[in-house]
């Protein structure tokens, strides 16, 4: 019924014949989709019954005013107020207050290793393709949809797998040292064949004749992104597009082959300015740009070419807030969409992004992420103890002057909000508690007050309170992303990292917000000040290398002098490789990096202004074969190291049931 009055017009030819010219223009006033030319109460319809009169007292040569008695119309008129207002009574009684209840989708997990993403079915539907690391090592596997069986089809360090349009090989990235390169291999089997070099993302065309990629490029102050394709017969590569200080992903070719689709965040912050770009395959011109304020998952077409279907998160910094996703059908051309299901995530980060697959007209396949981050205390004779545990995600610990107190972030309350953790009780209490994310905590230099990042305006500012959390107020007026607060020891400045397109780069501001002043220009990240206030450590990345860097400048001057590469893995990783802070005596940097497995260490580096001092780094912690450390804060006496260890679940799952896709 709702779906008959949004779209079709009634069969008017039902109606008396004899009354039919005159009923028909009533009917039609009352039932116009415009609701500028609908009528809007019964009171209008009665000024439509008398005009009707009148013209049918002008038209002495109607049919209907000879056949008809003179009294039909009235009663006619009549008969329609009662039907009229039968079907708005029922229509308002019935529609608006007790929405139709469709059937829920059905989701029925399919793998169950918690170490399977990047799932892409078979054109029959018949297969499935993913990526595992279920026995040590990121591999492609297939799974028979209907027994079960799975086997693995790659050696590895593999990821990304795409089934060709005939079904018969797939499409994946091979991880070489730091960089990914395209791979092809045969469904039966065999040696893999080298397609592409140094691509993120790469997909076939709907033909088969071509693969479109995604490329990072520029340098290590203005990350791009490039878009291309290359013809698979004579290997000739062409870019198509180029996107500055934009980290695109889920690119997508469109079943009709007219479309190219990528979803884009800020690549090295949280904007609020999220968008999913069409874009026209041949040319590379952007067709239409659909902006969100929330972390978008990867985006799928459907059969027809005219929608997609991918997540959206509830939070602007992504699943670190809140798990929850909602998962939707969008016409990019028109703008709507149609709410499908719920997911326990959207976006965490590098590889680590939602995709969805069509199986059949109304079945999804798709892999759902689960993690938690929990806050373990390490000291100086390798003993540790955990401080935090539970499913919340515990992250950004940072010790208090005296060392005795913790202040961390975390979704334990349903939201990001900031807490407190007693190291001599194991007391927890909350900080912040506005609706609002708020996170990346510091201390003030006099341990009176805490900094933080908070998206109480709409998007992320830099914001100073009391150490309970009372006296709230915002520093920055960055405008759109202001994040990473950290303070001289001398409490004259605040530097922080800005998001901004328009002003992207570390900033120095005195402590009152006041006398903005920029250090680094470009896709810079993660500041902090040194323990004597007199240099700042930040992170950045080389597209070119796929490597992370960090750089050590002067807070006064802005002028680098010192710089040293880290491995890194992705972009917008929840593992953020260069994450630094300072050992007490200002002589030493600690900062995450990654081991020969991929997970997330802490390493210690001399730090010698104008040196090279790469050949004196050694392991801090270590990690461990389950978890990732992913933050991290040093005590005052440099005898303690509180790390954020981060456990993460990943599954394929089946949506069946799922509403508008046939």
């Amino acid at each position: 019924v709702l779906a008959a009055i949004v779209h079709t017009e009634p069969d008017y030819t039902r109606l008396p014949p004899r009354a039919r010219p005159r009923l028909e223009r009533l009917l039609r006033r009352c039932l116009a989709k415009d609701a500028r030319e609908r009528a809007s109460d019964l009171g209008d319809v009665a000024l439509i019954l008398r005009e009707i009169e009148r013209d049918k007292e002008n038209d002495v040569q109607s049919p209907v005013r000879a056949a008809a008695p003179r009294r039909l119309p009235s009663v006619v008129g009549g008969a329609v107020l009662l039907v009229v207002g039968a079907a708005l009574g029922w229509l308002g009684g019935n529609l608006l207050r007790k929405p139709p209840v469709l059937e829920p989708v059905k989701i029925t997990p399919l793998t169950h290793s918690g170490l399977d993403w990047s799932p892409s079915a078979s054109p029959d539907g018949r297969t499935l393709a993913f990526a595992s690391n279920r026995d040590g090592r990121p591999r492609i596997w297939l799974r028979d949809m209907k027994g079960g069986t799975e086997i693995p089809l790659t050696d590895g360090n593999d990821d990304c797998p795409r089934f060709s349009p005939d079904g018969s090989s797939v499409l994946f990235l091979r991880g070489e040292g730091s960089l990914r390169s395209a791979w092809r291999v045969l469904t039966v089997g065999g040696q893999p064949r080298k397609i592409l070099d140094r691509v993120s993302e790469a997909v076939w065309s709907p033909s088969g004749s071509e693969i479109a990629f995604l490329r990072p490029s520029g340098a290590t102050s203005s990350v791009e992104t490039t878009v291309g394709q290359v013809d698979l017969q004579g290997g000739e590569e062409r870019v198509l597009a180029k996107y500055g200080q934009r980290f695109l992903y889920g690119l997508s070719w469109s079943p009709d082959g007219k479309w190219l689709s990528a979803s884009a965040a800020s690549a090295v912050q949280n904007t609020p300015h999220n968008s999913l770009i069409v874009f026209d395959a041949k040319s590379g011109a952007v067709a239409k740009t659909v902006d969100r304020p929330a972390r978008l998952s990867m985006a799928t077409w459907d059969r027809a070419s005219r929608s997609l279907v991918l997540a959206q998160s509830t939070s602007v910094v992504g699943d670190v807030s809140n798990p929850i996703g909602r998962v939707l059908r969008l016409d990019p051309f028109t703008g709507r969409e149609r709410a499908l299901f719920w997911v326990q995530s959207v976006y965490t980060g590098g590889t680590d992004i939602v995709r969805f697959d069509a199986v059949g007209d109304s079945t999804l396949v798709f892999d759902d992420y689960d993690w938690r981050g929990t806050l373990e205390e390490m000291g100086g004779t390798g003993n540790s103890r955990l401080l935090t545990h539970g499913n919340s995600r515990d992250r950004q610990p940072v010790y208090a002057r005296e060392g005795d107190v913790i202040l961390f972030s975390s979704n334990r309350s349903g939201n990001l909000d900031l807490w407190t953790l007693n190291l001599a009780t194991g007391d927890v209490r909350q900080v912040t508690d506005d609706t609002a994310e708020d996170w990346d905590p510091a201390f003030t230099a006099d341990g009176r007050g805490i900094l933080w990042s908070s998206s109480r305006g709409g998007h992320l500012e830099i914001w100073t309170a009391n150490l309970d959390g009372t006296g709230a107020r915002q520093l920055t007026r960055d405008g759109l992303d202001a994040e990473n607060p950290t303070q001289t020891a001398d409490g004259a400045f605040v530097v922080y990292a800005s998001g901004n397109p328009s002003r992207a780069g570390v900033w120095r501001m005195k402590s009152d917000g006041s006398g903005d002043t920029l250090l680094a220009k470009g896709d810079y990240f993660l500041p902090e000040v040194s323990p004597d206030g007199r240099h700042v450590a930040y992170v950045a990345t080389d597209p070119a290398s796929n490597s992370g860097k960090v750089f050590a400048a002067e807070v006064a001057t802005g002028r680098v002098v010192f710089t040293t590469d880290v491995p890194f893995l992705g972009y917008q990783a929840v593992v953020q490789p260069g994450r630094t802070r300072w050992m007490p005596d200002g002589r030493t940097l600690v900062f995450v990096a990654m081991d020969a497995q991929g997970r997330g260490i802490l390493c210690a580096q001399d730090f010698r202004p104008g040196e090279d001092t790469a050949s004196t780094r050694r392991v801090l912690v270590p990690t461990d074969p389950h978890t990732d450390i992913e933050s991290f804060g040093i005590s005052p006496d440099g005898t303690r190291v509180a790390v954020s260890r981060i456990e993460e679940t990943r599954s394929l799952k089946l949506a069946e049931g799922v509403p508008g896709l046939d």
